[in-house]
């Protein structure tokens, strides 16, 4: 979602793309990280990032 932060994203798309086998719980994990703030829903059904991880880098943890 990241690489392309302004695209919309249907649970199916992402799960597809993870290899994620219940599109059904990933929509309900979709639609609580909305409800959280971490995903903006645009529609039924239809997510995008929210706007303040659009411009996010994530980096890798350090092993200390």
């Amino acid at each position: 979602m990241a690489a392309d932060p302004e695209r919309a994203w249907r649970p199916r798309e992402v799960t597809i793309a993870l290899g994620i086998h219940s599109a059904a719980s990933f929509a309900t994990q979709m639609s609580q990280w909305a409800a959280e703030g971490l995903l903006k829903k645009i529609a039924y059904g239809t997510y995008m990032l929210a706007d303040e991880w659009k411009t996010t880098r994530l980096t890798a943890a350090s092993d200390s």
